[in-house]
């Protein structure tokens, strides 16, 4: 009887003491949890200080933290330096209705190890520096949308165009002065030069063509005559070549800038003055000029065409052109017949 009741209390003693030992060790365990539930490490921070001494200079911006962060620091707004040279960027503050923005670049980790993210106080946009170093923000202008408006450079290049004429008369009086029989109705070599200038007045594919102009144009002519012995008809031939000095009066569109390969138009008119002619006949030999009566020593050539402009360098551009012009005033003062012709010209032009 006794060795059971000392079986049993040993029993108990030994279930009571591993008991114990248990609840202490499940103690421990759950305040070492606690203990590392509980511990929390120090938010590192790091800040990112502007850079000195630059060029060109890198500005600080402002940043505010997230709203996942749990603390945020309010300072007033950056000021901003103006740049060493034009065309940088300067800060424009951004309306909101968070707490104001840090002087500088905030960065928090968390217990894990991830950044947290921040959202910019500021955007950036161009902007022109007018003036010295240090000038102050109000007085720095933002870069104007690019509009049609041109340098407003007056004289914008210098033109020299040689062209190969070929002209002729017509009007009402045309099939008598030309019967059928002349050898060559037209007049043709070449026989223009143009010293021309595009006249810049304020538009940029839009300009004035102006200069001085030397060209000689006319017509072949003849006389029909009756032939007695087969009652036919023979026509004596006859050159008439007019000598005009001009000014050209144009606007020319062009497609692109003045200083860039373009194609153009033109159109306008040219008043011109006589200041020559000439007149030569084959067959008999014999003059028949002043039949004529006499010659107007003035007309107006109203003339249009297109051409291209090729950009060699900054300076000198090729051209080629072709245009026709139809006068207005009788070459004849016997005769009803008018100046009509067609140049094909080649030329250079220098850019001022």
């Amino acid at each position: 009887m006794k060795n059971i009741n000392f079986l049993a209390i040993s029993v108990l003693v030994i279930f009571s003491a591993t008991a114990f030992a248990a609840s202490e060790m499940d103690s421990e365990i759950n305040d070492l949890q606690v203990r590392i539930v509980h511990v929390k490490p120090e938010a590192q921070q790091r800040a990112h200080k502007p850079k000195q001494n630059l060029s060109p200079k890198i500005y600080t911006y402002s940043a505010r933290p997230s709203s996942r962060l749990a603390q945020r620091v309010a300072a007033p707004a950056t000021s901003v330096t103006a740049p060493e040279s034009a065309h940088f960027y300067r800060p424009v503050t951004v309306a909101n209705s968070q707490p104001p923005a840090t002087t500088e670049t905030r960065h928090e980790v968390d217990s894990n190890g991830n950044t947290n993210g921040f959202q910019p106080t500021e955007q950036y946009q161009p902007y022109e520096n007018t003036s010295q170093e240090n000038t102050p923000q109000e007085e720095i202008r933002t870069i104007a949308p690019r509009s049609k408006v041109s340098s407003g450079q007056i004289l914008r290049r210098i033109e020299l165009i040689g062209s190969y004429t070929l002209s002729s008369f017509d009007g009402g009086d045309s099939a008598s002065l030309q019967p059928g029989g002349v050898s060559n109705p037209y007049n043709s070599g070449p026989s223009t030069v143009s010293l021309l200038s595009d006249i810049d007045f304020g538009y940029s594919n839009f300009f004035a063509e102006t200069g001085f102009l030397l060209t000689q144009i006319g017509a072949g002519t003849g006389i029909a005559n009756g032939n007695g012995f087969n009652g036919g008809f023979t026509t004596i031939s006859e050159k008439v070549s007019l000598t005009y000095i001009g000014i050209p009066l144009n606007l020319k569109y062009r497609l692109r800038d003045e200083n860039t390969s373009s194609f153009y138009l033109k159109a306008g008119a040219i008043p011109v003055f006589m200041a020559g002619h000439s007149y030569a006949i084959t067959g008999s030999g014999l003059s028949e000029e002043l039949r004529f009566g006499a010659y107007n020593t003035f007309d107006l050539l109203f003339d249009g065409g297109v051409g291209y402009d090729l950009a060699l360098s900054n300076s000198f551009h090729a051209l080629a052109e072709i245009s026709a012009f139809q006068g207005v005033f009788p070459v004849l003062a016997n005769f009803s017949v008018l100046n009509y012709g067609v140049n094909l010209g080649l030329g250079i032009a220098y850019m001022l």
